[in-house]
């Protein structure tokens, strides 16, 4: 079993080495052409650095399910992700500009309203202005809690449904 580190070192030299052969592919080579070797070489520094200097983002895929779509998703995520420490037992309370949620998700102002909307109609999300552009988002644990266990009452009802017949069986 690789460490993390291990396993992050393994994933960057795999990156590379795809990333090297694109390279070479002959969509480049008009472009390596058109530059001095030295200019090339750079482009090719700054493309990796740009590959493997921007941290992946991931999906809780439950929540896929549950918002109806990814964009809600992946915002719901991340905000989860960047959560302050929140004293109250009902909520968690995140500070998010929608540059920084840009900048970090790729998820335009205009679909973070899109997935905000989804979010208060389903009752997991509530906004309050803060100071300047930044916004106190507080996401309802219990809405959330709730919404993910009706989500996972038909999977529990098979399992159920799945361990009586196999019981049943055994007895046979």
């Amino acid at each position: 079993m690789l460490s993390r580190s291990e396993n992050k070192s393994a994933v960057g030299r795999s990156i590379y080495n795809h990333y090297r052969y694109s390279l070479n592919m002959k969509n480049t080579k008009n472009l390596s052409a058109q530059l001095s070797n030295s200019d090339s070489e750079f482009l090719k520094s700054a493309l990796f650095l740009e590959l493997i200097g921007q941290e992946p983002i991931t999906i809780n895929r439950a929540f896929v399910d549950l918002t109806g779509n990814v964009l809600s998703a992946l915002w719901l995520t991340y905000a989860m992700e960047r959560e302050r420490r929140s004293e109250s037992e009902d909520f968690f309370e995140i500070l998010m500009s929608s540059s920084c949620c840009t900048k970090d998700t790729g998820i335009t102002r205009a679909q973070q309203q899109t997935c905000r909307k989804t979010l208060v109609d389903l009752g997991i999300l509530h906004e309050q202005a803060g100071q300047g552009r930044i916004i106190t988002y507080r996401i309802s644990k219990r809405r959330l809690l709730e919404l993910l266990q009706q989500q996972a009452m038909p999977l529990a009802s098979a399992m159920r449904s799945a361990a009586t017949t196999s019981v049943a069986a055994a007895a046979h």
